[in-house]
């Protein structure tokens, strides 16, 4: 009842993520505090919510709210991801607002409610909201995310920690995601430290080479408190090559996985000719039509192939391979799905030649010698679009593989190589 449009709602599950967040970022905000995205506004009736303008500049009918919002979650097995403000605007919309000291009780609480909605018993007061709706039994909301790419100003720091304070009181088993702030910069991850959250975000829209640049972004990283979460990313179009450098960077993140602990590719949605994010976004739609872009496939082959251990590897070039007098980039992370017992090895090559190299996975024994190869290649201009949907899109072939092979890789392309093992 009151359901999503099922090619769209079909193919966000085909991602099988293991989060949404919601409702996105700078929205939340609103064009300033008195129109900010408020949650209560979005539950109940639908008929009688109260609509608003978006900062995005389109018209929120909260036909979708929080309830639906879950549901659909429940429905596709992913953990929901709500972001709330925390009474200061959107660091990018001046003039920049604060909350009145006096008013800042309702926006905390608004967080703490929210996790009664989602969670309480059916004689809570948002717990009976939810159980009138239809849904007696818990959402099991494990996540709350407090803010969204905050400028660095006094109010926010003085602000944030309260939220946090009252979480912790009211609501001890919620995971609390707080900003790093505007920018790879992550100028506000000093106080999501102090204030103790548990993963903090931090976004960027980059060029594809930043994305190849910085695939060693994490390897350094302190391991300690708070974990991250790369919540908002992607490169500067929808060409094959933002997809393959997308795919080198999130290779990185894989294998830093101890630290880096979620991702979320953004814009989700795009309908054509009505969108303010015009560079890149994943999915894009009309009234009756929807194709995928190559960022998309890698999404899906990223979230499809997903293994439980990062696997240690060594990739190994002939001596002569130079590309234009520079050592071959190839990104390679192998992990384990160890209870099905499944080897995925994902490889990115973001050259415009292909790539030959010899790959050596440590620490497995009985590795089966065929594994099935799922290719993304293309042009590196190359795009989806209504006319031209499948222009790019995986092809599944059988290779022959083992702990110790040799592999070509594409130029320009993304391939993921599944395989099974035994025990070690």
């Amino acid at each position: 009842k009151n359901g999503l449009r099922k090619d769209l709602a079909e193919a966000i599950a085909a991602i099988h993520p293991t989060t949404v967040r919601f409702p996105g970022g700078c929205i939340v905000h609103g064009n300033g505090l008195a129109n900010a995205y408020r949650w209560k506004d979005t539950v109940g009736d639908v008929a009688t919510r109260k609509p608003n303008w978006s900062r995005w500049g389109y018209y929120q009918s909260y036909g979708l709210g929080y309830f639906e919002y879950m549901l659909f979650c429940e429905d596709i097995g992913a953990s929901p991801l709500p972001i709330l403000p925390c009474g200061v605007s959107c660091g990018f919309l001046r003039p920049y607002e604060v909350a009145p000291e006096g008013e800042l009780a309702a926006w905390i609480q608004d967080c703490v409610d929210l996790v009664e909605f989602a969670n309480g018993p059916v004689t809570s007061t948002w717990g009976k909201v939810r159980a009138d709706m239809g849904h007696p039994a818990p959402f099991n909301l494990r996540f709350v995310g407090i803010g969204n790419e905050e400028h660095d100003t006094p109010k926010m720091r003085e602000y944030f920690p309260r939220f946090v304070a009252a979480m912790r009181a009211k609501c001890p088993d919620i995971q609390i995601v707080g900003t790093s702030g505007l920018g790879d910069e992550i100028p506000l991850f000093d106080l999501m430290s102090a204030t103790g959250v548990d993963i903090t975000d931090e976004h960027y829209y980059k060029p594809p080479q930043w994305f190849i640049d910085n695939r060693h972004r994490f390897d350094t990283v302190a391991r300690k408190a708070p974990k991250i979460y790369v919540g908002e990313y992607a490169s500067h179009s929808n060409t094959q090559l933002s997809a393959v450098a997308e795919a080198v960077y999130l290779a990185g993140i894989e294998r830093n996985s101890d630290q880096v602990v979620m991702t979320a590719y953004a814009p989700l949605l795009a309908r054509i000719e009505d969108t303010q994010s015009r560079k890149a976004n994943l999915i894009w739609f009309d009234g009756d039509r929807v194709f995928k872009t190559p960022s998309y496939y890698v999404q899906q082959l990223f979230g499809s192939n997903l293994g439980d251990h990062y696997l240690t590897n060594t990739v190994v070039f002939p001596d002569a391979a130079v590309v234009d007098g520079k050592p071959p980039v190839l990104a390679v992370s192998p992990t384990l799905a160890s209870k099905d017992g499944k080897l995925f090895i994902k490889v990115a090559n973001p050259m415009d030649v292909p790539i030959t190299a010899r790959v050596t996975v440590q620490g497995l024994s009985g590795i089966q010698t065929e594994a099935q190869l799922t290719t993304l290649a293309g042009d590196k201009a190359a795009v989806n679009s209504l006319t031209n949907p499948q222009q790019i899109a995986p092809v599944v072939t059988t290779i022959p593989a083992g702990a110790n092979f040799n592999i070509t890789v594409p130029a320009m392309s993304v391939q993921v190589l599944q395989l099974g093992v035994g025990k070690s």
